[in-house]
């Protein structure tokens, strides 16, 4: 789950930051997105967005704090919002129910962050209070295409909903649409699963059963089993597609491929038991299981297919298998990307065999640096796809062949966390491929009367790696 925005900078929660932070990831929330309200704090909450990896934040005058923007304030968001850990243009918009500021301030105030939102390519995050006619002139009037955000805690009609919809425009819900007297149902079984994101508004905004209490990021699972109940849907298909929509929205991913949160049987049954259960017992969810810098042996068998070459012609020959085996390092660069620097070792006799030993057996060394992305980070078992380079340092009947090729593969993880560390079983079936052609052998090996003089291979290797994670960083801080 993702907590779209939730003010976790603000006072009230000065006394126990870090372990209301704790609480969330603790409870499947993968990302927090602390958007900004006003200039004089910028520098704090930049700061505690740099902190975690897991926290981004956005930059924007609240208007309420309408009075306080001017040229040089809006200078200072254009340069602040260079930072990587900025993510979005907000929180601005208009309120007319306190109306802390002139309506014409306030409507030239979100005009500009409009307008600095598209020169700098992020989304916008828009509050909105009794101001729906002016929120949606004012967008339509800017949108050029290029325009893109979110309307925050929405409270409007299905109307209001439809024409955000159709400027381009994402609707976030928080703990709004679980009061008793909500009148949002509505609005909620009409707009589509993937135009929706989730918040908490923290420390605002508390969900039932627990109004009256200061509200936190661990609470966004109860406005997704609440859209899932009116939808009558299950909470895992509005976990995987809101958080793909936030993502894809504040672009949270590194690369081009959108990664759904898939959350196995197990952890969707102990959400919806989490949520359940009465207030006053406070039963955690199962934790994350973090991968920080792991090692350990691998073993596997290898396949190797050979490809002669002579001119036009062509021929296959293969090898299996064959015992590898080496070790790994991993580090654990975000939850879901994992790297892997290995190193595996083989040796096939069956092709010295093959030729009553007139060549020696080839030898395959292999030193993978390799991309590990997983798809479901907070379940036992991970699943995840492998894209990465190989530096081959092979020899062939005492010929060396040197080269950069390339890794790519389908695998798992299963953990096993234990009061020593993490223990990971790694299962993979991983393909290493040479890019050039070489003289593997010698002129003289004549294979069904043609000469092969150039070959190319790759090798197919599943494998199993035992890896073990240590508490490195609960050492570090003591804990």
């Amino acid at each position: 789950m993702i907590d779209t925005h939730a003010h976790i900078d603000f006072e009230a929660f000065d006394d126990d930051r870090s372990e209301m932070i704790k609480r969330a990831f603790d409870n499947a929330v993968e990302y927090i997105i602390i958007p900004g309200v006003e200039p004089k704090n910028y520098l704090k909450l930049l700061a505690l967005a740099e902190s975690n990896k897991r926290l981004f934040c956005g930059l924007g005058v609240h208007p309420h704090n309408a009075l306080d923007a001017n040229d040089s304030v809006f200078e200072t968001i254009r340069e602040l919002s260079e930072k990587e850990k900025v993510v979005a243009i907000g929180e601005t918009g208009i309120d007319y129910f306190y109306d802390f500021a002139p309506k014409e301030v306030q409507k030239d105030v979100f005009r500009k962050h409009l307008q600095i939102a598209k020169q700098k390519s992020l989304p916008v995050i828009v509050h909105n209070r009794e101001a729906d006619d002016d929120i949606l002139d004012i967008i339509k009037s800017e949108q050029d295409g290029t325009l893109k955000g979110v309307l925050h805690c929405f409270s409007g009609s299905p109307e209001v909903m439809e024409k955000a919809l159709n400027l381009g425009f994402i609707i976030s819900f928080t703990g709004n649409i679980t009061f008793k007297k909500s009148q949002l149902t509505d609005v909620v079984k009409k707009i589509p699963l993937d135009s929706i994101m989730l918040e908490t508004d923290s420390p605002f905004m508390t969900p039932d059963p627990f109004r009256g209490k200061r509200n936190e990021p661990a609470n966004v699972k109860y406005i997704a089993q609440k859209i899932a109940e009116i939808k009558s849907i299950s909470i895992d298909e509005v976990i995987a597609m809101t958080s793909k929509t936030a993502k894809q929205l504040f672009n949270l991913s590194i690369i081009l491929l959108t990664f759904i949160l898939a959350f196995s049987v197990t952890e969707s049954q102990s959400i919806l038991k989490d949520i359940k259960r009465d207030s006053s017992t406070q039963e955690e969810m199962v934790h994350p299981y973090p991968k920080f810098i792991g090692f350990g042996p691998v073993i596997g068998t290898n396949t190797v297919v050979e490809t002669w070459y002579i001119g036009a012609n062509e021929k296959d020959d293969s090898y299996d298998g064959l015992l590898a085996y080496g070790g790994a390092l991993t580090y654990g660069v975000f939850d879901y990307l994992v790297v892997k620097l290995s190193y595996c070792y083989s040796k096939n006799i069956k092709i010295a065999e093959q030729w009553d030993y007139t060549i020696d057996p080839s030898v395959y060394q292999f030193y993978e640096l390799s991309t590990h992305w997983i798809i479901n980070p907070y379940s036992r078992i991970n699943f995840f796809g492998t894209l990465g380079i190989t530096s081959f340092n092979n020899s062939y009947n005492n010929i060396p062949n040197n080269q950069i090729g390339w890794n790519s593969g389908l695998g798992m993880f299963i953990n096993i966390p234990t009061d020593f560390g993490l223990f990971n079983v790694m299962a993979e079936w991983h393909i290493n491929f040479e890019t050039q052609k070489q003289k593997k052998y010698s002129d003289e090996i004549d294979k069904e009367n043609n000469i092969f003089t150039d070959t190319k291979s790759y090798y197919s290797i599943p494998r199993v790696t035992l890896l073990y994670y240590p508490p490195i960083k609960e050492w570090i801080l003591g804990k």
